[in-house]
């Protein structure tokens, strides 16, 4: 494996983890302000949105002793980091460039209605009563940056910005774990990347017979429960994984309380479920920095 620590020169990885923090709160924040300044009145969105922008700027003020890494990051293990991620990224279908599962279907028709319709979006169905218009009811926190991208330069260009979207994204979380583990390492990812328990072993078990399994199907639904693995929840709930993944990691890194509450809230939108099975990391963090 490729041990960056090994090496003398490159970028400065306490410098690397202050450039992902600030970035972790763009990435984190910019759904939110599309939202209120899309969704709301201006009367209440402007106020509102000054609100959540001050919030999170007081976020960058950073103590020093929150920059422990001091080894450097060669730009090679960075671009081999990259690569990797772009792979992962693209394969899971995000953007429609390769084989896409089903889920992808409703998503994809989510993201068209946030780029061609007015915001807040509407959509006409028909029910048994007739024709109804109703607004779209969702957690689309992942799609709004795409959405905007998608609105200004056209529906492909919306795409594309997805797939960038996921990568940036990704190297976020691969960042915090990098920090959290102590070390820069490009294992770290692929470890992340195929992290999975041992669903064939159920499988095989139970007497499921794993190669009836349809790409349309999941292996972790053995147990008539899933604990799906990574790999699943990237290419079937991207838009909910990535953001699940990367805030969970913000509150176990965050020492200051007032933080917490602020990053958490963002999930509410982008990854709403995730945002409930946070809770027992909010506290123990909050718990942890008390103490």
């Amino acid at each position: 494996m490729l041990d960056l620590k090994a090496h003398k020169n490159g970028i400065n990885a306490g410098t690397l983890d202050r450039c992902a923090h600030y970035a972790a709160y763009l990435y984190i924040s910019l759904p939110i302000i599309i939202f209120i300044f899309g969704w709301i009145k201006w009367y209440i969105s402007v106020p509102l949105g000054l609100i959540v922008i001050y919030s999170f700027s007081r976020c960058f003020i950073r103590r020093n002793d929150d920059l422990p890494l001091k080894e450097k990051v060669p730009g090679s293990a960075l671009f081999a980091v990259l690569l990797i991620v772009c792979c992962w990224a693209w394969i899971s279908g995000v953007g429609g460039y390769v084989f896409q599962n089903y889920d992808h279907y409703y998503r994809n028709e989510i993201f068209r209605v946030l780029v061609r319709e007015s915001w807040p979006p509407t959509k006409t169905i028909l029910t048994n009563a007739g024709y109804l218009t109703t607004f779209v009811s969702y957690y689309i926190g992942f799609w709004l940056p795409a959405a905007l991208v998608g609105k200004i330069f056209g529906l492909e260009a919306g795409y594309l910005f997805q797939l960038v979207w996921a990568v940036i994204g990704i190297l976020l979380i691969f960042a915090f774990i990098s920090k959290r583990i102590g070390k820069w390492n490009v294992s770290s990812i692929l470890v992340f990347a195929f992290f999975s328990g041992l669903d064939i072993a159920g499988c095989a078990l139970v007497g499921n017979d794993i190669f009836s399994i349809s790409m349309q199907d999941h292996i972790e639904l053995w147990s008539g429960y899933q604990y799906s693995s990574h790999m699943t929840q990237l290419f079937w709930v991207f838009n909910q994984a990535i953001y699940g993944w990367l805030l969970t990691l913000m509150i176990l890194d965050e020492k200051e309380n007032r933080h917490l509450i602020l990053f958490w809230s963002c999930g509410l939108l982008e990854c709403t479920f995730p945002f409930v099975g946070m809770i027992p990391f909010l506290i123990y963090r909050i718990i942890s920095n008390i103490n």
